[in-house]
């Protein structure tokens, strides 16, 4: 029979220049393992001819550019670690068509954009998403929310991101850890579903974040008046000054009312 490569590990072996296009040539190829070597240059495209693969290891080198849309014309494509490289540009749209992606690891690169609202709802099979360490920017998407089996760790932390944290993500299962640390994050930590797992860790050095459980109470509607409490709002109120005539009546008055007493 016709030999077959079905898998390719050279991990941490010092290989150096570019990924070479012809590996998209092995239709039998299921498994590329080449991290931590010294690979550098752009993906090829071709790559993702290789239609059979459903891993592909290449965290830990010099490759730069973006991310091929193509890569999920991969049919099988399961687990996709890019992590500890130079690569660039926006987080593809297309990574919807993954559908049957279940680690998605893009961590320690210079991805910039914001994240895409779309993708998430269809990657149905997603137990592990790392975006940690990038130049990403903008809002959390609301659909994030919508990754019902995700387990570990959701890692965002570590971007440029801002807004307010969405409530959706109470809905994930309450396995998942947030991080989501040094960001710029605002508004009060929603408190519903899974976020009352979440130690405040997750959320640290986010200056304009607040809410439980962060030791840093959230504002409240408007300041009290000097010397009252929020409480005696309105309890008191300022009376008003008698005037030297009125005195001078009152005292008498009493005076008149205590010698009509002696008489009697």
């Amino acid at each position: 029979p016709e030999p077959r490569v079905v898998g390719v590990a050279l991990s941490g072996k010092g290989l150096r220049g570019y990924l070479p296009s012809e590996l998209g040539t092995l239709l039998y190829l299921r498994r590329l393992n080449l991290h931590t070597n010294a690979l550098r240059g752009a993906i090829p495209a071709q790559l993702f001819n290789a239609t059979a693969l459903h891993s592909v290891f290449l965290h830990g080198n010099n490759l730069s550019g973006n991310l091929p849309t193509s890569v999920c014309t991969l049919p099988r494509l399961e687990n996709l670690d890019l992590s500890d490289n130079a690569l660039s540009g926006a987080i593809p749209d297309a990574l919807r068509k993954c559908s049957n992606l279940q680690r998605l690891i893009l961590a320690r690169n210079k991805f910039s954009g914001e994240i895409p609202a779309s993708p998430w709802p269809e990657l149905e099979n997603l137990v592990q998403l790392d975006l940690s360490s990038n130049l990403l920017e903008g809002s959390i998407p609301d659909k994030l929310g919508e990754l019902k089996i995700l387990t570990g760790t959701l890692n965002l932390s570590f971007n440029h991101l801002s807004g307010k944290i969405p409530k959706s993500l109470g809905n994930l299962p309450v396995v998942v850890s947030f991080d989501l640390r040094n960001n710029d994050l605002s508004g009060e930590i929603p408190q519903t579903g899974s976020f009352s797992n979440q130690g405040p860790t997750a959320f640290l050095n986010n200056p304009n974040l607040c809410g439980f459980p962060l030791q840093k109470p959230c504002a409240g509607s408007a300041p009290s008046e000097p010397g009252l409490s929020p409480g005696s709002r309105g309890a008191h109120r300022p009376t008003k000054r008698l005037s030297p005539s009125s005195i001078i009546l009152i005292s008498v008055a009493d005076a008149a009312g205590v010698a009509l007493i002696g008489l009697v």
